[in-house]
Parts: structure tokens; C-alpha cells; sequence
């Protein structure tokens, strides 16, 4: 099966090999596209598919294929369908107030996470995703020659950057998911993912920064850890709340997976949302952060590889062991 923000990173390994693969591998993705709604699914076969998406992550991974050979083609096919999906993002995934949400956990590609323990209904990750899927979709038309659409694109990245600004919470220095009108105090991963912004205001970014890079908390010998290493919910299992089935266990929806309980995004590092992290630390200008980043990231997962010669999923941020 094909899982759309897996085939948005793996199409950046395969660029350095086979560009023409990795395109045909966001086509994949793309071309099970819903044409009346717009949505593209998170994981789908040729036989069936489910009715939630994933991280609005393609326009970035597309655009970084154009930026490796220049393939235009590639952007044509793919723009009107990348386009379709962040209007669905907009129509089905944003609260009567904008602020947007994840339908259910499996959505954000971080299944057991924290940041929805209390039954949050707003989640910062996805308005910097949004953000970004904006800027990007902004550069594409740009690059097809669609003036009009550039336009709109870099009022539709504004508006998410005004969104983005409502998750920050002035006491805990940090970007929170909401219930309701409330802010919910997690220190998960996701709260850095508006980094992103290279005009995120210098406080907010030096608050970020400030706890990024603090080995108490998420610059462990091996960052950056999926919840702080302060939380009480670091390295705590949870049980997964798969509404909709999990393809790996074959379950149906309407069964409890009892068994089905991991740290998972509980503290593991994941390369996933590192990468999200050190892009975002480059679009701001904080090279040596992101290189240190990549770095230490190359370094875990050829610790990991002592355990069997494969990639691992994800890895203890403190020895690095899948």
C-alpha cells in the first residue's frame, strides 16, 4: 500500500537516485485523489482505501523534485491535484472559528501522541503544514507561470500564518494544541513545526529555540525526541485509538486493538517529523542548528543499524537504540 506522507519523504531519498521514481511515486499518491472532494487518502491499494488524508506535505516534496532536475512536466500533472487538495483541507478539516484539525489522531501520521490525550480539537501542526503547503503551491504556480494563482497562494499563506499565531501560548513558551478555546499544555514535537516561518516573531522563535536546544528537554544525544523529556508522558505507552482499522494488524474498526499499545510518538525520535524540523531550521537562516540536527540524525541511525542492518522506524533519543 501507499502511505502519503511516507511517499513525501521517501521521494527525497529516491531524488538522489531516480527523480523519475520518485515523481512516479507522488503521481501514485496523487492519482488516488478523490476528483469530486479533492481528498487524497492516507493509505490506499488498488483495491481499497481510507477516508482520512495525511500531512498536506506533497506540494513541498513535489517542489523539492523540481528543484533537483528542473522537470516542469512533473509540476503541470501534479499542481492541479495538489492545489484541490489544500481547498479540501480548508473545507473539511477547519473549525467554524479557521483553526485547524485533525480528525482523528491516524491522520497526523502521529497516531498516540500526546497532543490529542484530552481530546484536543485544533492542532498546531497542521496550521504550519497548511503554511507551508501554501508557500509552496505559491513557488509552483509561480514557476508554471500562474501569476493570478501565485497571488491568491501568498494571501492563503498569510492567513495560515495568522492561524498558526492563535496555537502560541505566552506562558509556556510554546505552541499548543486547543480543546475548545483552551490551550492544552503538551510539550510534544509538533510545537515546533512553526519554525517553518521564516517571520515567526523573534520571540516566539527564540523561546523555540531556547527549548530545542535544551538537553533537558528535546537536545538529547540523539534529538529530537517526540515529547519532552520533562513530560510525564515520555516513554509512557499508550494504547492507539484506530477509529478507522490499521492496516498493520488487519483489524476492523469496530474492534479494540487491547494489544495494540506502544511509546510510538511518546518520546521515540522519528526521521519523519526531524525532517519537518530541519527544513524549517533552514527556511529560517538557523543553518548551524539544522546541520547539527542532520548530523546527529546520520549518527543514530548508523548507531540503529548495529541492532540489524535495516532503517529503523524510530529510535530512543537517548541511545539512539531502535
Amino acid at each position: 500500500g501507499l502511505w502519503l506522507w511516507d511517499a513525501a519523504f521517501v521521494s527525497q531519498v529516491l531524488r538522489y537516485s531516480d527523480s523519475d521514481w520518485a515523481s512516479r511515486m507522488l503521481e501514485a499518491v496523487l492519482f488516488q485523489q478523490n476528483p469530486a472532494t479533492g481528498l487524497v487518502p492516507h493509505w490506499s491499494t488498488p483495491r481499497s482505501r481510507t477516508e482520512i488524508s495525511q500531512p498536506p506535505l506533497l506540494s513541498w516534496a513535489a517542489l523539492r523534485l523540481y528543484t533537483n532536475d528542473g522537470g516542469k512536466a512533473f509540476l503541470d500533472r501534479a499542481y492541479p491535484r495538489l492545489a484541490l487538495l489544500h481547498r479540501w483541507f480548508i473545507k473539511n478539516r477547519t473549525r467554524p472559528d479557521g483553526l485547524p484539525f485533525w480528525k482523528q489522531p491516524d491522520e497526523s501520521g502521529m497516531d498516540n501522541s500526546p497532543a490529542f490525550d484530552d481530546g484536543t480539537d485544533a492542532h498546531v501542526d497542521l496550521a504550519a503544514e497548511l503554511f507551508a503547503d501554501a508557500g509552496c503551491l505559491a513557488e509552483i504556480a509561480g514557476i508554471l507561470g500562474r501569476d493570478e494563482d501565485r497571488k491568491e497562494w501568498l494571501k492563503q499563506e498569510q492567513h495560515w500564518r495568522e492561524v498558526m499565531s492563535r496555537y502560541w501560548d505566552a506562558s509556556g513558551k510554546f505552541y499548543f494544541p486547543l480543546k475548545g478555546d483552551q490551550r492544552v499544555p503538551v510539550y510534544a514535537i509538533q510545537g515546533f513545526f512553526p519554525l517553518w516561518d521564516p517571520q515567526l516573531p523573534a520571540d516566539h522563535r527564540a523561546a523555540l529555540l531556547a527549548r530545542l536546544k535544551d538537553p533537558s528537554e528535546f537536545w538529547t544525544p540523539f534529538p529530537v525526541p517526540s515529547v519532552s523529556l520533562k513530560s510525564p508522558q515520555f516513554m509512557q505507552p499508550k494504547w492507539f485509538a484506530n477509529t478507522y482499522g490499521s492496516p498493520e494488524t488487519g483489524r476492523r474498526a469496530t474492534e479494540k486493538l487491547e494489544d495494540y499499545s506502544s511509546v510510538y510518538w511518546r518520546g521515540p525520535v522519528w526521521v519523519f517529523s526531524n525532517a519537518i524540523i530541519y527544513e524549517g531550521l533552514r527556511r529560517s537562516g538557523e543553518f548551524r542548528t539544522a546541520n547539527e540536527l542532520g548530523e546527529r540524525m546520520v549518527h543514530m541511525m548508523f548507531e540503529a543499524a548495529k541492532h540489524g542492518g535495516m532503517l529503523w522506524e524510530n529510535f530512543d533519543p537517548r541511545d539512539g537504540a531502535p
